[in-house]
């Protein structure tokens, strides 16, 4: 993982999470996100400036740079039909959940 100020990311690690402003300092020095295959834009249904900016740039990223470039827009809550045609048609994958009792003691 990768948060402001600390990079916890071994020599063989193929998955790297990062904040929303990691990405965004990321994406101003790279723009082609030069070794990267996937962005996971999770909780995409949190509405932010930076979430917003991000998902803008990797969009224009993807249209000018890196047409192979896969964006994954992830959430429990969010409008997936709005995402997919955002993302030029992506396929839609729903996962079915049980939701348990919470006991507040």
């Amino acid at each position: 993982y990768t948060v402001r100020g600390e990079r916890v990311v071994g020599p063989r690690a193929h998955v790297e999470v990062v904040t929303t402003g990691v990405l965004l300092q990321r994406l101003q020095r790279d723009q082609e996100l030069a070794g990267v295959d996937a962005v996971v834009l999770d909780e995409c249904h949190e509405r932010h400036l930076d979430a917003d900016t991000a998902a803008a740039f990797l969009w224009d990223v993807r249209q000018a740079l890196r047409p192979e470039l896969r964006l994954v827009a992830a959430s429990a809550t969010t409008d997936a039909q709005g995402w997919s045609r955002l993302l030029g048609g992506a396929p839609v994958v729903g996962a079915t959940g049980v939701s348990y009792p919470v006991e507040v003691v």
